[in-house]
């Protein structure tokens, strides 16, 4: 198993659309977006787990300077990584990256540094 970074942005058209909507009928998420991020996670090929995705909390820049959405995805197949781009392609665009993982954990951690007698 392998875990990928996939960053994504929303797709250019549905942006537009969505603020059109917006207009008319108010802030909200697009049903159909909506609907999507519902039935993701029960479509999902076997194997495959979506371990959070995230969206940054930070004031909208123009163009492509504002930083990308990421969700991260752990799978031993790479095609499980185009079948949730494919799942969202009306909506968003994505660009899965592998990744490694960086630092160490606690255990690592403990296991590296001497502790003093009598514990912490």
């Amino acid at each position: 198993m392998s875990i990928f970074l996939g960053y994504y942005r929303t797709n250019p058209t549905a942006a537009q659309e969505n603020d059109a909507r917006a207009r008319t009928h108010g802030p909200g998420l697009d049903p159909k977006m909506r609907q999507l991020v519902l039935d993701l996670p029960g479509k999902l090929p076997k194997g495959c787990r979506i371990l959070g995705s995230y969206v940054p909390m930070a004031e909208p820049v123009f163009g492509d300077a504002s930083p990308p959405s990421v969700m991260i995805v752990e799978t031993g197949d790479t095609a499980d990584l185009q079948f949730i781009a494919q799942h969202y392609a009306s909506y968003l665009m994505f660009q899965f990256m592998p990744a490694i993982s960086v630092g160490t954990t606690r255990a690592e951690r403990d296991a590296a540094i001497p502790q003093p007698a009598g514990g912490r």
